[in-house]
């Protein structure tokens, strides 16, 4: 039994419990070691997440160096033509437009209290 437990029982890296460069990054941000940008997952998709496909430092600088752009694609939003692309669309769409709506009812809600408090002949 206590062979099972060793093996099984969870176990921390007191390096990684310590260490800020070891704490949860943001999304992309870049890893100083491997240079892989740090990718937000899809929950629904996080058996099939492999960490050797994200994009790199390197490759988006590649990426970024051999498009061929018109003028009207250079005003700034080139990583949208490169790995990156996808994936930020995805952490639009899937967070930042849920939070964004999160944020706006929790607004709205608070106007309407506050638009209460302020005339209290309407209760």
């Amino acid at each position: 039994m206590r062979i099972v437990l060793a093996y099984t029982f969870p176990r921390l890296d007191i390096e990684v419990s310590k260490k800020m460069n070891h704490l949860l990054k943001t999304p992309f941000c870049v890893h100083p070691k491997t240079g892989k940008v740090c990718v937000p997952l899809d929950p629904d998709q996080a058996m099939d997440f492999d960490p050797d496909t994200v994009p790199t430092v390197g490759g988006l600088l590649n990426e970024l160096n051999t498009l061929q752009l018109s003028s009207e694609d250079r005003k700034g939003e080139q990583w949208r033509h490169t790995s990156l692309g996808p994936i930020m669309q995805r952490f639009q769409q899937g967070f930042l437009k849920s939070l964004s709506a999160a944020c706006k009812k929790e607004m709205d809600d608070a106007g309407k209290v506050a638009a209460l408090a302020a005339n209290p002949q309407t209760w």
